[in-house]
């Protein structure tokens, strides 16, 4: 059975004319970690709210195991939300941010304490009881909301943007730490993030939101692999796909003026199309410096560094486009350069708006 249910949600706010979400269908699974993903202002956020209760929803209907909580208060929902400021009182000590949800709710003093214990061992915040949060570090921070949080024992655990005022080293451990509670707990948590590297390392699926709605529900590899759309093949992936305007005339891809034949690694769309969108991964382009049959031809602009990889950065038809090659490698700046796709990693999108992808 599942254990969360969004059936057309939506949300309109007052005086508005359009909905900030629509259509929302989601089902997770308990114990589930499901992940929103999208720009800033995509609806991911007033999703997480609606589920949690701190906003209306204007249409549709939500269940929490098993029951209707559309007009249930956020005290009945048996909830838990780490937002992304912490939201911890200043002038309390850590045990008592973390146990203030339970005093709230007239939990014995003994029952605190054991909970207080419990959680300080699982988020090693041991020896840090009788600190404040200007006392302790944006991770430690962290680990005191997810506490206070975790010691409620909800039925659904939301985080939203939790990582997003840690450094990128911090972010890394605890994302880390986030995977590791949600397999020893067992925990049903949907997760608010526009960071794609956080969605793609921590979650059993993904929703990528755009404008309001979700246009892909999968798990990470299908996401990656399989996208339905140009916008969620350009925004899943870093550095994002290449991606080239043109169009498919007489056995060749047109673009910028720059004729291509098709056939080895470029192989058309099984549909037919005019106007279409080529795109590839930078790790599905391999460099070569003669000319080379279904090839992209251009010229190296400059390569980034990034210490494990390095990525040419190569000038086609206007259009700047990385190739992911080996660290060290050397190659002087306009010299020209072929970039093979890899055959079968090749990706057709339709060149209108929507983008859809061509099989």
């Amino acid at each position: 059975m599942s254990h969360v249910v969004l059936r057309g949600v939506g949300k309109r706010y007052p005086n508005s004319q359009r909905f900030a979400v629509r259509n929302i269908n989601l089902e997770l699974a308990r114990g589930e970690f499901l992940t929103l993903v999208g720009p800033s202002g995509c609806g991911k956020s007033t999703t997480l709210r609606m589920i949690a209760g701190l906003e209306e929803i204007t249409e549709g209907d939500l269940y929490i195991a098993g029951r209707r909580a559309n007009d249930l208060p956020p005290k009945d929902r048996n909830i838990a939300m780490v937002f992304q400021s912490y939201a911890l009182f200043p002038h309390m000590t850590v045990a008592a941010n973390i146990v203030f949800g339970l005093k709230v709710k007239g939990v014995p003093p003994a029952e605190r304490q054991r909970k207080l214990e419990w959680a300080c061992e699982l988020l090693d915040l041991k020896g840090l009881e009788h600190r404040r949060p200007a006392e302790l570090s944006g991770g430690q921070r962290q680990r005191v909301a997810l506490g206070r949080a975790l010691v409620l024992e909800p039925e659904v655990l939301l985080l939203d943007e939790p990582l997003s005022n840690l450094d990128a080293k911090l972010r890394l451990r605890m994302r880390t730490e986030l995977k590791n509670l949600h397999r020893k707990l067992g925990l049903t948590v949907i997760y608010v993030t526009h960071d794609q590297a956080e969605a793609m390392t921590l979650s059993d699926r993904i929703a990528v939101y755009d404008n309001g709605r979700i246009v892909q529900v999968g798990t990470p590899e299908e996401v990656y692999y399989d996208p339905v759309n140009r916008f969620v093949a350009g925004f899943i992936g870093a550095p994002p796909m290449n991606f080239f305007d043109g169009w498919l005339e007489g056995g060749a891809f047109v673009t910028g003026g720059v004729r291509v034949p098709l056939g080895h690694g470029l192989q058309p769309p099984r549909e037919p199309a005019g106007a279409v969108t080529l795109g590839v991964r930078p790790e599905d382009l391999t460099p070569v410096y003669e000319e080379t049959p279904g090839a992209l031809p251009g010229r190296v602009a400059f390569i980034e560094r990034l210490g494990s990889d390095d990525y040419l950065v190569v000038e086609v038809a206007g259009i700047l486009a990385q190739a992911r090659v080996p660290a060290g490698t050397r190659v002087e700046s306009g010299r020209p350069v072929w970039l093979v796709p890899r055959p079968g990693r090749v990706y057709w999108f339709a060149g209108d708006e929507e983008g859809r992808r061509l099989r």
